[in-house]
């Protein structure tokens, strides 16, 4: 037993002086000038734990790990091995714009990948899109956004869509109207913007060029954080 013990200690330290490393060249190559009074207020710890822990004498915790992913833009699984895995996390594709036609994730160009916790996301295939423009501040999504999407191509009346529009891709909202033509009343099925911007129009579901690709279920918003002194 005090042979496994030992064994499990040993284990430990090579573990955190792995993690210490990773995230030290991390930080060289994608944060230099960021210092380690700031990183220390970033992940919530004191500074001389951040010394430790870069000298592999201390671990890194995952929410730590996920914090610094998410502020210099490397995958949490990079910086702690089996992150991934702990935090039932998943990486989902940043697409950038989509052409029309069907969707097929598979061989759609990605810009890059989102963690996103499993918890979270929808079942089926999902992506995400940067969020461009003001054309849906009504339902509170700004520039600058992040939104994760179910690849499909039908979606629920009042869902919020991506959709190619004549070339464009571009997030609206699915509603009805009623429409008069002569004596009669019809239904019909549009693809909405909500902004006080008068330029964007709505856009009748059928028309060509127009193709829906997923529905938004989860929307990301990072604040930038100032520290001050």
């Amino acid at each position: 037993m005090a042979g496994k013990g030992r064994a499990k200690i040993a284990e430990d330290k090579r573990f955190s002086r792995e993690v210490g490393a990773k995230i030290a060249r991390a930080l060289r190559e994608r944060a230099p000038d960021l210092s380690q009074r700031k990183l220390a207020e970033l992940l919530g710890m004191h500074q001389p734990q951040v010394s430790s822990a870069l000298a592999g004498k201390l671990t890194f915790t995952l929410r730590q790990a996920q914090r610094l992913s998410e502020a210099i833009g490397v995958p949490v699984d990079t910086l702690l091995p089996g992150a991934k895995e702990a935090g039932s996390l998943r990486s989902v594709p940043i697409l950038g714009r989509i052409t029309a036609g069907p969707l097929v994730l598979a061989e759609a160009q990605a810009e890059g990948t989102i963690e996103v916790p499993r918890s979270l996301l929808p079942n089926g295939e999902a992506f995400a899109l940067r969020v461009y423009g003001d054309s849906m501040l009504g339902a509170h999504v700004e520039d600058g956004d992040t939104v994760v999407l179910r690849a499909t191509p039908q979606a629920p009346l009042g869902a919020i869509v991506a959709a190619t529009i004549h070339g464009e891709t571009a997030l609206r909202r699915l509603v009805e109207v009623q429409e008069e033509l002569g004596p009669r009343r019809t239904r019909a099925h549009f693809l909405a913007p909500e902004s006080p911007n008068p330029a964007y129009k709505p856009t009748r579901i059928g028309e060509a060029g127009v193709w829906v690709h997923g529905v938004v279920t989860l929307l990301l918003r990072q604040y930038e954080v100032r520290v001050v002194g």
